[in-house]
């Protein structure tokens, strides 16, 4: 066993280190001090020092499945790398002709869950059914980007380094880019991507992805291989059906917040004007949005199964309220 003190999030590192080295010598518990076998890494990918997480929380890495599996695929494409030429915002409104066409293009963006306005366009050849300017890459000399099949198919995407993880809906019809890989589901399932959406998007979800990182702080490189890995129980259709639905009520309030972006396809009337139409509560939009959330990262706790102390110890990281375990909930996903 190996002795571990976590001073991360300490003000005054020297005083909180004497503090957890007293308490070891007098025999005594202390929060920042965890006694660990390295072993145990072995069971996340990466072997990462994740000393700070319980072994119940390491064995999750073992009990399910990873989310890139035989009904979910999670994919990467190549960049572009010349964004000026090729690449438009969507109200500048270039013209098709028989050669080529303008598509949106998924390339990722600031953090926002659920729902994210796609506002740039990319050109296409029709003929060679690839991108204008693009050639293939050292490694994969081929005129044709990685993942074409997947292309225009509806799915999940998220933008691969931000100050956040966020999933959101990506429509069909449109491209991703390497900056906004993408998720997909066995015959784009529309309840399936949106029970999906609302998975990712949830507190276990994130803070297993953060396990892998061994940390959670500042802006992350959420590449495609990392969320690939990251385990995902089985949903239940019954829970598959409610996480659609809280997905769905998601969608809508953040598309709806979004009425007031004058640069939004959304986009209805500026603020001031938007409330005259009397469904615009922008204060109780963002209270059900956080309470919708608090419904989803309860069903995922149950779902992993997290005990009341890994509860405790994800929402102190997050500084949020822990949901309390609901036995008869857990005797409802059994059966």
């Amino acid at each position: 066993m190996t002795l571990f003190i976590r001073l991360l999030d300490a003000d005054n590192k020297a005083e909180a280190m004497a503090e957890a080295i007293t308490a070891v010598r007098e025999g005594r518990d202390h929060p920042r001090v965890f006694e660990v076998n390295p072993e145990s890494f072995a069971q996340v990918p990466g072997s990462p020092f994740a000393y700070w997480v319980s072994e119940d929380i390491r064995r999750l890495f073992l009990k399910f499945n990873k989310l890139h599996r035989s009904n979910i695929e999670v994919l990467s494409t190549n960049p572009l790398n010349n964004d000026f030429r090729y690449v438009r915002v969507w109200w500048e409104s270039p013209k098709n002709n028989n050669y080529q066409i303008w598509i949106s293009w998924a390339k990722g963006g600031s953090y926002s869950c659920f729902y994210y306005d796609i506002d740039t366009l990319i050109i296409w050849s029709i003929e060679r059914k690839t991108y204008f300017g693009f050639l293939g890459t050292i490694n994969r000399p081929l005129e044709r980007p990685a993942s074409l099949q997947n292309f225009f198919r509806p799915g999940l995407t998220w933008p691969r380094r931000t100050n956040g993880l966020s999933f959101r809906v990506m429509p069909a019809g449109c491209i991703f880019a390497d900056k906004g890989p993408a998720a997909f589901v066995a015959e784009d399932d529309p309840e399936m991507l949106l029970a999906l959406v609302a998975l990712l998007n949830s507190t276990p979800f994130k803070y297993l992805v953060g396990v892998q990182l061994a940390r959670t702080e500042l802006a992350q490189s959420y590449e495609v291989g990392l969320i690939q890995r990251t385990p995902l129980p089985d949903i239940p259709d019954a829970i598959r059906q409610q996480l659609a639905a809280q997905a769905r009520r998601a969608w809508s309030i953040q598309r709806q917040l979004d009425t007031t972006n004058e640069t939004s396809h959304a986009f209805v009337l500026p603020a001031l004007l938007r409330a005259k139409l009397g469904d615009w509560n922008p204060d109780a939009l963002k209270a059900e949005l956080r309470q919708i959330q608090t419904e989803i990262d309860a069903i995922a706790f149950d779902l992993y199964g997290f005990n009341s102390e890994d509860r405790e110890a994800v929402a102190r990281l997050n500084n949020v309220a822990p949901e309390a375990e609901n036995p008869e909930e857990d005797e409802e996903l059994v059966r």
